[in-house]
């Protein structure tokens, strides 16, 4: 929440108390975006996982990338394949994702069942592809870009790769997260853990280390006089210690787990998985109302895809989201508005039970929002022109080099822990606003 200093002036207490919210703000969808810049999928209930919502943003489709012929530019990696999104290859707008509903239930136990697939399916393509949740073997890894972010992600195969690669029209492959969040264990581990060929070399490797360490003590051994032996005990202790610290680093260089941190200026602890840059997104469906209000007379209304948040909210008057520093979603009786977190007693409690969501940043929009979903085609005007009209990055008072940038949306983070729940309905109560001006 001390980010949202960074955009404007910080407002008087007095400001910050007058500022009154509909204690009627409520979730009135929530949306997962498996493969990123494809089709979403609606849900009732969501995970809170530490990289944003579990199946959120988990795969992506990146440009196949040849090895360099210069044996000096040779990364020990590869190449690294950036990401495809619709900016480039609007077509992507047409690719569904089906999920097993049962895993998209509030109670589920996290266990997959036997052939466990995500469903991708588009226009023109006889086959849908089936993507095992839970691999039979591990993923080979290859070298991945998001912006400036470069990891490993799990080739998803040629199978996939083919399928997709048909639908764009130019070679592509399907890559999956393998960091921690996102995705369940039950999905996560099966793609990630060590080929019997790296834990060979670890085994390998950790018997060197011991022998040497070993090596040390023997020599030490020999010698009898009082001093030695304590010399003795100590490089004992010694051998242990390394024998543990080689099991620990090889271990973590073996599995090579992915981590992408958010943007330190503005959520410095948080982390997210393929998305463009936060764990979430958030739009009230009244800001949609008062853009498409804001639309010349015969002009088409947007419909919320082109946006692709993962949640909306109804409720609220338009662009209320502007204001608000960090809310509460869920949590028994909440409604209530608590301004700084100051109120006490039941309310105040149920307020602390639900999800803590801090607004971070405001969502500069992209040439995404002007490819009609439903056709995979792009207009070249609307709403970016609109929105450069009335959400520019001056005109809502924001820093300098965001002045031309139009803004739709906010990207959130949580406080809460992995595991919490939000739900469709759930109560969103402001527990921290701010002023922009």
């Amino acid at each position: 929440s001390v980010a949202l200093y960074l955009f404007c002036d910080q407002p008087s207490p007095a400001t910050v108390d007058s500022m009154s919210v509909p204690c009627a703000t409520r979730v009135s969808s929530l949306t997962v975006y498996p493969v990123k810049s494809c089709g979403g999928v609606r849900c009732e209930t969501a995970t809170l996982t530490e990289t944003g919502l579990q199946f959120d943003r988990c795969w992506m489709v990146v440009g196949v990338q040849p090895p360099s012929k210069n044996r000096r530019s040779r990364s020990s990696t590869g190449p690294t394949n950036h990401f495809v999104s619709q900016r480039s290859d609007p077509k992507m707008a047409l690719v569904t994702v089906t999920l097993p509903p049962y895993i998209l239930a509030a109670d589920w136990d996290g266990v997959l069942k036997p052939g466990a697939t995500m469903l991708i399916a588009a226009p023109g393509m006889v086959t849908p592809l089936e993507v095992p949740l839970a691999p039979a073997a591990p993923l080979p890894r290859v070298c991945v870009g998001v912006w400036e972010w470069t990891g490993m992600g799990g080739d998803e195969g040629a199978a996939a790769a083919a399928w997709f690669s048909q639908h764009l029209g130019r070679p592509v492959m399907l890559v999956r997260w393998l960091g921690n969040g996102g995705l369940p264990p039950s999905a996560t581990y099966p793609a990630r853990r060590v080929p019997m060929c790296i834990a060979v070399q670890r085994r390998a490797r950790l018997m060197a280390a011991a022998a040497t360490a070993c090596g040390v003590v023997v020599k030490i051994s020999r010698v009898k006089s009082p001093l030695m032996q304590w010399g003795k005990l100590l490089a004992s202790a010694a051998a242990a210690a390394v024998a543990e610290l080689a099991v620990e680093a090889i271990r973590v260089a073996a599995s090579g787990v992915p981590r992408r941190p958010t943007d330190p200026e503005f959520a410095s602890v948080h982390c997210t998985n393929f998305s463009d840059g936060f764990p979430m997104l958030l739009i009230s469906d009244a800001s949609l109302e008062g853009l498409n209000a804001a639309l010349s007379p015969g002009e088409p209304h947007m419909p919320m895809n082109r946006f692709r948040p993962n949640i909306t909210v109804s409720g609220c008057s338009p662009f209320a989201e502007d204001t608000w520093g960090s809310v509460v979603i869920g949590g028994e009786g909440a409604g209530d508005v608590v301004i700084g977190g100051e109120e006490e007693g039941e309310d105040a409690q149920a307020v602390r039970d639900g999800v803590l969501c801090d607004f971070v940043k405001p969502c500069s929009r992209c040439t995404i929002t002007t490819v009609d979903q439903a056709t995979g085609k792009a207009s070249m005007r609307q709403p970016l022109q609109k929105l450069r009209e009335i959400r520019s990055g001056e005109k809502l008072g924001f820093r300098e080099e965001w002045k031309d940038q139009p803004m739709f949306g906010w990207n959130l983070v949580a406080r809460s822990p992995p595991g919490a729940v939000l739900r469709v309905g759930d109560v969103v109560s402001v527990t921290e606003t701010r002023q922009f001006t």
